[in-house]
Formats: structure tokens, C-alpha cells, sequence
């Protein structure tokens, strides 16, 4: 009969080896794939997760063998070596194959951002690493586009561009493709002169950060003009910041390698799989008491927490304003839609109270709007045409809005010819 040590040897064996073929047997890509956040896996990714599958199969079945024949030949009764060795081997190979396994199907820490006192984050100069599954390169002044020096070229005309992800050129890997570019693409074909387009645009920036990234860096390049991007998360985004009462440090601060020491639950794929986890259950639970999503701009415009957001965010734009005028500088603000405005055009009251602000601030306004949507009807588009998802322009959507707005400074004379 199999002595105590054997059989409990066993059993643990057992136990790990039927999980570790229950992990492969749960482990397939429509399984995994709901949780790993957009783009889609990639081929690279399938062909890691299909290997994966058979390790875990492998390592089950090896790990089930083995406490078969432990149970049945006794063969760990008198070693302390050998059982302690198995039972290592029993609570630890499993942890190490499915840190392995879960590679594919996590988000990988970025080293993009820095964490920033007044900011709250802010590019890390000269980082090149993947951000949403998309190779990002950052150049050394902390932008991304082309490097270039603060001070303008004799000769050459600047625009700044201020404004978050649709700005940056979220998911989008071709730097010549997103918003600040395809302007000075169209700019330079229309003027004489060089024509310098500056992606002043971070992922997740609220108003508030654009101000200051205005007045602490962007004059630096002395722009002959300004261009504020506004989207409507703009307006809710930051009320989940703890500056602002929420709980959050930022998405990006939460999702990247930072210059201190991380823990090793938040450096593991297991770590950043639970967080997965929790953050997939936390979106289909909505948004939280005290957090805000844009759509309430939409669906609540009159409720308190609404108009709180609204009141700080229209404060942060006049500050803008205001530096501009300071520095005798033109500003554009440009509203740019989500995609369930192309659907819905009656959901339009937040353009229309930036519509009203400008108008009082006597600020030049371009609601792209009600553009997009006769330009998707006069193509026979659907909304996908110019939107990846429920913010982010295609890089059609980015050609359309790009001319729109470069359109905008020929007519209003803002560069010379």
C-alpha cells in the first residue's frame, strides 16, 4: 500500500496536473480573445497562444503520469529531498506555464510615459515601445512626429496642435498618417514656405493638461498658431482622476513601466491578467458613483455632475485662450465627434455649447460634425468608414478632418503665403 508521504505526494501531483489541463482545455483564442483590450491578436500571438496550449498540455499530462507512478511504486516514501523537490515542482510549474501561457493575452506594461507632478504623465523622450498592441516612437523633446528644434526655422511657419489620443494618433503606427501631419501635408501643398506641424497631443489629456503642456512647453516652438482638439471625453475623462476627486492615477500611468520599482504582481502576466479581470468587470458594471462617462454629455446634459465637468472644462479652454492671447497667438478649437453623433446628429449639445463659449470668447470653432456626416452621405459610407471605434478616426477620417481644418486656416488667412 502506498505510504503517507507518496500518497499525499501524489494527490498534489494529481491536483496540479488536472489544472494545469483544465487551464488548456478553457485556453482557446474565442475564449481569451474578449479580454485582451483592441486590436484583435495579432498572427504572431495566435501561433504563442497555440503553442501555449500544447505546453499546458504537456506539463498536465506529464504532472498527472508522474503521480500516478508516485502513488503506485511508492517512490518517494523515504526521501525528503525527492518529495520536496515534487512538491515544488507541483506548486510551481503550473504558476510558471501559465505566466507563460497568458504572454499573448495581456497588455504589456509601456514605457512611453513618465509620471509627471503638474501634468500627471507626459511622453517619455526618445521612447520607442508598443502602446495598444502599435509600435510608437517618441522623439527626444517628448512629441511625437519628426525631431525638431524649439526654435522655428528661418522662413518657416509652426502650428501647434493641442489635444489627447486623437491628436497623438492613437493605434495608429504610420506618424505620417495621424491628424498634425496630414495638416502640414496639406498646408505645404496649398503655401510657399515650409510649413511645421507640432503633435502637441498625448493620450488621455484633458484640457487641463493641454493648457500646460501650452505654457510650459509648447511657446517653446514658437507657433504662429494654435489648434485645440476637442473630444467629448474631454469633458468627463478627468473627473476619475484623484486631483478631481476620483480614484485613478491615469490609464497610462496604470498601464506602464514606470522609473520606480513596480511591484511583481503588477510586473507578472498573472498580475496584469487579474487586473484585466477586474477592469473588464468594472466596464460592464458602468461607470461608478462620482465617475462619468461621455456619454452622459449626450444622455444627461442637465444633471449636476454634467454641468460640473462642463464648468472646469470650459475654464481650462479660456485659460488657453488666454495664453494665446497673450502671446498674440490665433486659436482654432476644433470639435471632433463621436462616432454615435454620425448615427444621432440631434445629439449635438455639447458642439453647441462649445459653439456658444467661443461665440462669447470670440474664438474661431469648427464643429466637424455635421461635415463628417455629409461627407460619409455623399460617399454612401457607413460611420466605420471614418471611425475605428467610438472616438478614433480611420485614416480617412484623419485625411477628411485633416482638410477641414487645414480648409479653415487658408480662409482665415492665419499663414502667409
Amino acid at each position: 500500500m502506498t505510504s503517507g508521504p507518496s500518497r499525499h505526494v501524489a494527490h498534489l501531483l494529481f491536483a496540479a496536473g488536472t489544472l494545469v489541463l483544465l487551464l488548456a482545455a478553457v485556453a482557446t483564442d474565442s475564449f481569451w480573445s474578449w479580454l485582451r483590450a483592441e486590436p484583435p491578436l495579432s498572427e504572431q500571438d495566435l501561433d504563442h497562444g497555440a503553442l501555449a496550449r500544447l505546453w499546458l498540455v504537456v506539463t498536465g499530462g506529464a504532472l498527472v503520469l508522474a503521480s500516478l507512478v508516485i502513488k503506485r511504486l511508492d517512490l518517494v516514501s523515504g526521501t525528503r529531498a525527492a518529495r520536496a523537490t515534487l512538491v515544488i515542482s507541483a506548486l510551481c510549474l503550473p504558476l510558471l506555464v501559465t505566466e507563460l501561457v497568458l504572454s499573448p493575452y495581456v497588455q504589456r506594461a509601456s514605457s512611453l510615459y513618465l509620471r509627471d507632478r503638474e501634468l500627471g504623465w507626459k511622453h517619455r523622450p526618445g521612447a520607442e515601445d508598443f502602446w495598444h498592441g502599435v509600435p510608437i516612437q517618441i522623439n527626444s523633446k517628448g512629441l511625437r512626429g519628426p525631431e525638431r528644434e524649439h526654435a522655428k526655422p528661418d522662413g518657416a511657419q509652426r502650428v501647434l496642435f493641442l489635444g489627447d489620443s486623437v491628436t497623438f494618433g492613437f493605434r495608429n503606427p504610420d506618424e505620417s498618417k495621424v491628424l498634425p501631419a496630414q495638416v502640414e501635408r496639406f498646408l505645404s501643398q496649398k503655401l510657399d514656405g515650409q510649413i511645421e506641424c507640432i503633435n502637441g497631443g498625448v493620450d488621455g489629456y484633458s484640457p487641463w493638461q493641454s493648457q500646460l503642456f501650452l505654457e510650459s512647453e509648447g511657446l517653446k516652438y514658437e507657433p504662429d498658431l494654435v489648434v485645440f482638439s476637442f473630444v467629448l471625453n474631454d469633458v468627463t475623462e478627468k473627473m476619475s482622476l484623484k486631483r478631481f476627486g476620483g480614484a485613478s492615477e491615469g490609464y497610462q500611468i496604470e498601464h506602464g513601466v514606470l522609473e520606480e520599482t513596480i511591484g511583481w504582481a503588477r510586473a507578472t502576466n498573472i498580475g496584469r491578467f487579474v487586473r484585466q479581470l477586474r477592469e473588464s468587470n468594472r466596464d460592464e458594471e458602468g461607470p461608478k458613483p462620482g465617475e462619468l462617462s461621455a456619454y452622459a454629455l449626450l444622455l444627461e446634459p442637465d444633471s449636476r455632475p454634467v454641468q460640473a465637468a462642463w464648468q472646469l472644462t470650459l475654464q481650462n479652454i479660456e485659460r488657453i485662450a488666454r495664453t494665446c492671447r497673450e502671446q498674440k497667438l490665433p486659436l482654432l478649437v476644433v470639435a471632433f465627434p463621436y462616432s454615435i453623433q454620425i448615427l444621432r446628429p440631434e445629439f449635438n449639445q455639447p458642439q453647441r455649447i462649445l459653439a456658444q463659449f467661443c461665440e462669447v470668447q470670440q474664438l474661431a470653432f469648427l464643429d466637424l460634425q455635421p461635415a463628417i456626416i455629409e461627407e460619409l452621405s455623399r460617399l454612401g459610407e457607413l460611420d466605420e468608414y471614418f471611425f475605428m471605434d467610438a472616438i478614433h478616426p480611420t485614416n480617412a477620417g484623419y485625411h477628411f478632418c485633416a482638410e477641414q481644418i487645414g480648409s479653415t486656416i487658408l480662409a482665415r488667412k492665419w499663414l502667409t503665403d
